[in-house]
């Protein structure tokens, strides 16, 4: 739903005459509010940024995998602290079910952090923005998703017969969105701290 923006701050700021200078006598806080709240809010969405929960942090994921002949010839993951990234508007919860190759006398760290490696890996070649541009005779795949870290992993006990730690994984991501929609992100954004700081204005 598109909302123009310079509507809602207009809004704010009359109401905010009419509370502060034409009517003081009456208490106008809880009506304002309610209004607001109705004709601005609910169009937004329910939350202000995409990191909603307390110890849960936002970050800029990106997986290439460079292909040289239709050959796989590497790949990489790279990950940036995304706080105030606003790219992302469909964040989504999911599990994945995987097995990690390994040896039983693997370490536990170094198990931890390849399955957050492979479940990164999985999750963006899933739900991840995908692109492709070739240079030369490389082709390069390019996934990329704003992700809430960290993530649940629960890795089980080492199974010889399937020759690695069968695990399971949850993780929140968002799929960048197309580069036509960040402008729109942008905006609703700005307005949404906009009305959280007009809320807490009156708290």
């Amino acid at each position: 739903m598109l909302i123009d923006q310079g509507w809602p701050v207009a809004v704010i700021q009359d109401l905010y005459k009419i509370y502060t200078i034409s009517m003081p006598a009456l208490n106008l806080k809880p009506y304002i509010i309610l209004f607001l709240g109705g004709l601005i809010v609910l169009p937004l969405g329910p939350s202000l940024n995409a990191k909603t929960f307390q110890g849960m942090f936002l970050y800029y994921i990106r997986y290439e995998v460079f292909f040289l002949r239709h050959k796989i010839a590497k790949d990489t993951l790279t990950m940036v602290p995304a706080e105030n990234d606003n790219r992302g508007e469909n964040f989504s919860a999911y599990t994945l079910s995987c097995l990690l190759p390994g040896d039983p006398m693997e370490s536990h760290d170094a198990l931890g952090k390849r399955a957050k490696a492979q479940v990164l890996k999985t999750a963006l070649e899933q739900k991840g923005l995908k692109s492709i541009k070739t240079e030369d005779l490389t082709t390069i795949v390019a996934y990329e998703a704003l992700v809430e870290l960290p993530m649940d992993i629960q890795i089980t006990s080492y199974d010889a017969a399937k020759g690695g730690y069968p695990y399971t994984a949850r993780i929140t991501l968002s799929p960048l969105a197309f580069p036509d929609q960040w402008g729109k992100l942008q905006t609703q954004s700005t307005l949404k701290k906009l009305l959280y700081e007009f809320f807490q204005f009156f708290q």
